[in-house]
């Protein structure tokens, strides 16, 4: 499994303080008519006492590959979550998984020993060697 940060929330305001705990402390400030900390004590103080909802005004992108549908099915029962997920229907799985065949043929040709006549036997087709080459 390989994750990759894309992006993440940030105030509008560029001269501030660019944590997105920010956006949540502005948030929980309004729910108690109070002004943002520096110290984040009202959203901290939100978290203690189970108003998570403040929270939600952060967001993260993260690029996640090489895990099962099984494991995406899991995640997207939960509301905390938007998946953009790979489609099955339009993508061809063969081209998706050039990216993997790399890493398959050197362990594989590590295994053995180098010898890429066996490594072709054993692949069986010559296609795959050849466009990971």
């Amino acid at each position: 499994m390989e994750v990759k940060l894309i992006s993440y929330s940030q105030p509008v305001n560029s001269d501030g303080d660019k944590n997105p705990l920010s956006i949540a402390e502005l948030a929980a400030s309004v729910c108690y008519d109070s002004e943002p900390t520096d110290t984040y004590r009202i959203v901290k103080g939100c978290k203690a006492t189970g108003h998570r909802s403040v929270l939600e005004h952060i967001s993260f992108t993260f690029e996640v590959s090489g895990v099962s549908r099984a494991l995406l099915a899991q995640l997207s029962r939960h509301r905390h979550i938007s998946l953009s997920v790979q489609s099955q229907r339009y993508v061809s799985m063969i081209l998706t998984s050039k990216r993997y065949m790399r890493l398959i043929f050197n362990q594989l040709l590590k295994l053995v020993g180098y010898d890429l006549t066996i490594c072709c036997r054993l692949l069986r087709r010559t296609v795959v060697v050849t466009s990971v080459l």
